[in-house]
């Protein structure tokens, strides 16, 4: 029943989300789907960091049998940071929080049927609705409650005014190599 399946992980370097590994599968000659995480690693500079992922679950269609295909799909990239300060009054204050912007997902490119497989790949990501913005600190006096609730809404407006200016997303996986049995 299931001759026609191959089936396999697959290691992704990109140029927006550089990192990545997942799973990707193709039925006979014609359909596939992949699930993907991608990220950018944590990476922390004079006590503030920042992280990127990517998550897509997309449907494959191989038009000509070989290995060129079109994509459909969902995606969900989120970015997080944290930050510590010292303020004389306040003490130590930290800050953390998370942006994360659901998306549809179009895509072309081109991927190996089974066995040893490489590709390379182009997506767009067409947001759906405006991000979701998670944001929280502690220390001592750190903040009122109204200017916490500020400082909050300050970033979700800054995250729907990039959402808003960037309508569409871009996705470029540069190499993609994999092994599908």
């Amino acid at each position: 029943m299931l001759g026609n399946l191959c089936l396999g992980p697959v290691l992704t370097l990109g140029l927006f989300n550089p990192l990545g590994v997942g799973v990707h599968a193709r039925y006979g000659h014609y359909v596939g789907f992949g699930l993907d995480y991608q990220f950018l690693p944590t990476i922390t500079v004079s006590g503030a960091s920042a992280g990127i992922g990517l998550l897509t679950i997309d449907g494959r269609l191989y038009p000509f049998g070989g290995a060129f295909f079109l994509s459909g799909g969902i995606a969900w990239q989120s970015a997080s940071f944290s930050a510590t300060a010292h303020d004389s009054t306040a003490g130590d204050v930290k800050v953390k929080g998370s942006i994360s912007v659901p998306a549809f997902k179009l895509g072309l490119g081109f991927m190996g049927h089974d066995g040893f497989v490489m590709g390379i790949d182009l997506a767009l990501e067409i947001p759906l609705g405006s991000s979701s913005v998670d944001f929280s600190g502690n220390g001592s006096n750190a903040m009122t409650n109204a200017g916490f609730a500020k400082a909050k809404k300050t970033i979700k407006d800054g995250a729907d005014l990039v959402v808003n200016v960037l309508p569409v997303l871009v996705q470029l996986n540069l190499i993609r190599i994999g092994y599908l049995f």
